[in-house]
């Protein structure tokens, strides 16, 4: 996956990646959720592969966060694009470094 941060783009440092797509409705104090898998970028054995399986839950608010499968979801802001190239550099040092030493056989 390729990063965008204004005129500067990156690879990313390897997020696995899965896409779902669905829709929802209200349904009382709930909203009732239909999704499917759409694409993932790598497969985990035993899991759907995409489009083979049509989910349906409940999604309940919880005060300021979002129940849904047992998950609480919260907002979150973007991340300033200069600390995330920051992060990203640094985690790309710290890996560069213990693979020469994997490699190196140390």
């Amino acid at each position: 996956m390729l990063l965008r941060s204004g005129e500067r783009v990156t690879i990313s440092p390897g997020d696995g990646q899965v896409f779902f797509f669905g829709r929802w409705s209200a349904a009382g104090d709930h909203a009732h959720v239909e999704y499917v898998k759409a694409r993932e970028m790598i497969h985990v054995p035993g899991a759907d592969q995409p489009f083979a399986a049509k989910k349906e839950t409940e999604a309940v608010l919880a005060g300021d966060a979002l129940m849904f499968e047992g998950l609480r979801f919260t907002r979150s802001f973007a991340p300033d694009p200069n600390a995330y190239d920051q992060m990203v550099a640094g985690v790309r040092k710290w890996e560069a470094a213990r693979l020469r030493k994997f490699f190196a056989g140390e």
